[in-house]
């Protein structure tokens, strides 16, 4: 199945352009690298697949669910912080707040109600957070 077309994109960056006809689609299980110099438009097609950019021309297909995932080059992280630990913060919050609830259901019927009324969210929390289709890594454009 496919998961993303690009038809004949074309874009253009500070006057100048950065993609002319580019042209390619990405199917289930399907890995994709982009590999080319500093200012080739390698970031541009990631913008593009994730909609923070639009292209000048051409055409864009994402197939329905798709989520575009990306990872930037630079992060504002902590010295000592791990990529992981960077990629895995937004799930750390709602694993932290669901942990006192499940330790208390355990020992309280009382509590079950309320995991239960939270706990169905979580799942959808991690969802929204993790990108399962294409993911990209690269330097932002400025």
């Amino acid at each position: 199945m496919q998961v993303a077309s690009l038809q004949q994109v074309t874009a253009h960056y500070g006057g100048q352009d950065v993609l002319k006809g580019v042209s390619f689609t990405v199917n289930t299980g399907e890995k994709l690298g982009l590999i080319g110099a500093n200012g080739s438009g390698k970031t541009t097609i990631l913008r593009i697949l994730l909609g923070r950019d639009e292209p000048a021309g051409g055409t864009v297909t994402l197939a329905s669910g798709t989520r575009v995932g990306y990872v930037p080059q630079y992060i504002d992280a902590e010295d000592d912080e791990l990529v992981m630990d960077w990629l895995l913060a937004g799930h750390v919050a709602p694993a932290k707040r669901l942990r006192p609830k499940r330790k208390r259901s355990a020992l309280s019927g009382d509590v079950v109600d309320d995991v239960a009324l939270d706990y169905p969210d979580s799942p959808n929390s991690y969802d929204r957070l993790a990108p399962r289709s294409l993911v990209g890594a690269g330097a932002e454009s400025p």
